[in-house]
């Protein structure tokens, strides 16, 4: 997510007014996450995949990588050609941003999950993620006030 976040970050300055020599730099700087963006996709892949489908799951991810590039280029083609190269770079900041939300919406997700996970694990109950778990036991609960018991009331099925 930093990584994403970083690349679109660094897009911006190519949209400045400068020079063949400041846009070098700038292009390496804004390009600098995209090889360790790809590590983390395929260590992600990787560890997501099913055993025996690693190298099935890797060619998906490189499917994907190479379809949103092809998809990138040929979206940015079309803005140079009606607006201007530096109307392209915001292509590649949308596409950044998208990745970002893509990639946020995706943890908030998996906490999600993680949090249910744990709450069954807490009851001490077996379920899948994202469905209720019963809880079967009776329960007894006193109404107390000021140490004297004014009503008892029994819960259960």
């Amino acid at each position: 997510m930093v990584l994403v976040g970083f690349m679109g970050v660094a897009l911006v300055p190519l949209l400045l007014p400068v020079g063949l020599w400041w846009l070098a730099v700038l292009f390496a700087v804004a390009g600098a996450p995209v090889a360790p963006l790809n590590a983390v996709a395929y260590e992600v892949t990787e560890r997501a995949a099913l055993a025996g489908t690693v190298t099935e799951a890797r060619m998906w991810t490189s499917t994907a990588t190479m379809a949103g590039n092809a998809l990138g280029t040929a979206v940015a083609g079309v803005v140079i050609e009606h607006w201007s190269a530096r109307a392209a770079v915001g292509v590649g900041i949308a596409g950044a941003l998208v990745a970002f939300v893509v990639d946020a919406v995706g943890r908030i997700g998996s906490a999600t999950e993680a949090a249910a996970a744990a709450g069954a694990d807490a009851l001490g109950q077996q379920g899948e993620v994202g469905h209720p778990v019963e809880i079967k036991d009776e329960v007894r609960v006193k109404v107390v006030d000021h140490a004297e018991i004014k009503d008892s009331v029994e819960v259960g099925d």
